[in-house]
């Protein structure tokens, strides 16, 4: 499927720049220069015959490898300009990375246009909520609770600081709303799943929640399953915006729900799936950052699938770069049908979505099995005739042959990082079977 998104007129420009930087004063980029079309070729053309950088080839590198010759790292260290730190994970999913704020900051205050309410309120030293695992971002206690002093830096409030929910009792959950009404934050940037169980549990009791200027949704997908729980406490605009600690904000969702490139951030190159799946406009994004002196990251693979708008405007009236219609999942998430075929998690919420008993899920596709756990809102009894609709609503995704095992545990654990994958497969993740090969735009 071919596209043709508008660019702003230096992005081409600002590609180039960092491309060449990245082929001759990168090392980790110098066994490269074998695959590059040259200065002769588009630009398009030169960046679809590169490899991709994977988070592996960041960890087997290391992350001097990837800064640019000439930079006296170890005075900026001592100078406070650069941090060395850590994604969350295990120790085989962490990654090690410079962090250069004032890149950070420009990337973040230009993802604010993409929005009416974010670019509509005063951003920059505004007052900020976060709710994620300390894991992610934040403090971490592990021996016992932290005073809402003690989790407040500067003009952020850290409103949990255990490791996941599990962790949390009805106790905690009260104290997150006390705090954001003492708070009253202008954003409440939030991981979805940990605000979903805020709002389910204000509904239940009847507790009214403050309503910030605008909720941020990050650290995990928000997916349709979290969005309506969170509807049912807050009002507030909810915003979701897509981004990473390599590579800083790259999607923005707009007012009228469609996610959008923050292009004066960063570059997208898109490999979709091949033909045969029936999926033309979903893809692999591959990132480039522009403007970070401290880090090239070159077609980074972020392992990340997001489904383009085919007429590459939106009715927001915001049309640079590339318009996503939805955000489909990781790639490792993805489970298959009986054929073979790619599943995403936004698939499988879309599926799901309709059932107004189901506050939570997660599929773990294992010895060609589909083992399906759901979490029921409160009140509602498991039945067979439930066991029946969701095994057929499943079935008609992944094939008639199916074989489903479905059942209703109390809840969805987290993994050791903090965040929730609700689908997963034992079948190995092949991108060169999935993907066409090189940027078709």
């Amino acid at each position: 499927m071919k596209f043709y998104p508008r660019f702003p007129a230096d992005y081409e420009f600002l590609s180039g720049k960092v491309l060449e930087e990245a082929l001759h004063k990168v090392p980790a980029y110098r066994s490269w220069r074998g695959f590059d079309a040259g200065p002769t070729a588009s630009i398009n053309n030169r960046f679809s015959v590169l490899p991709a950088i994977s988070k592996s080839d960041l960890r087997r590198q290391t992350w001097r490898s990837f800064v640019p010759s000439g930079m006296n790292i170890e005075k900026a260290i001592r100078n406070g300009i650069i941090e060395i730190v850590s994604t969350s994970g295990t120790t085989q999913e962490q990654v090690t990375n410079i962090w250069y704020q004032p890149w950070w900051n420009a990337s973040e205050a230009e993802s604010w246009h993409y929005n009416i309410h974010t670019k509509a309120l005063p951003l920059g030293n505004h007052r900020e909520a976060i709710l994620t695992s300390p894991l992610n971002t934040g403090i971490l206690s592990e021996n016992g609770l932290l005073t809402m002093k003690e989790r407040t830096q500067g003009r952020f409030l850290y409103l949990n600081e255990m490791a996941n929910p599990a962790l949390w009792d009805d106790n905690i959950i009260e104290r997150i709303i006390r705090e954001l009404a003492i708070f009253q934050p202008v954003v409440l940037e939030a991981n979805p799943s940990y605000l979903a169980k805020v709002s389910l549990y204000a509904a239940r009791h009847d507790l009214p929640v403050f309503q910030p200027g605008v909720i941020i949704l990050t650290y995990e997908n928000p997916g349709m399953l979290a969005r309506r729980n969170i509807k049912r406490a807050f009002s507030a605009p909810l915003v979701s915006s897509y981004g990473s600690t390599e590579a800083g904000y790259v999607l923005m969702e707009c007012e009228k729900g469609k996610m959008h490139q923050v292009s004066s951030s960063c570059r997208i190159d898109l490999e979709y799936l091949r033909p045969e799946y029936g999926q033309p406009n979903t893809g692999r994004m591959l990132l480039t950052t522009f403007g970070n002196p401290w880090r090239s990251l070159i077609r980074f693979d972020a392992g990340d699938l997001v489904e383009v708008e085919e007429n590459a405007t939106c009715t927001c009236g915001r049309n640079d770069g590339y318009i996503i219609r939805n955000y489909a999942g990781r790639t490792v998430d993805l489970t298959y049908t009986t054929n073979g075929h790619p599943i995403t998690t936004a698939a499988i919420e879309a599926a799901i979505a309709g059932m107004e008993s189901i506050t939570d899920y997660q599929i773990t596709q294992q010895s060609g099995c589909y083992n399906v756990g759901i979490v029921l809102d409160d009140g509602i009894t498991a039945s067979p005739a439930l066991q029946d609709e969701i095994t057929g609503r499943l079935q008609m995704i992944y094939g008639n042959k199916a074989v489903t095992k479905v059942h209703f545990p109390d809840r969805i654990e987290a993994e050791a990082s903090g965040k929730y994958r609700r689908t997963r497969s034992d079948i190995l993740l092949n991108n060169d079977k999935l993907f066409l090969q090189g940027n078709i735009q």
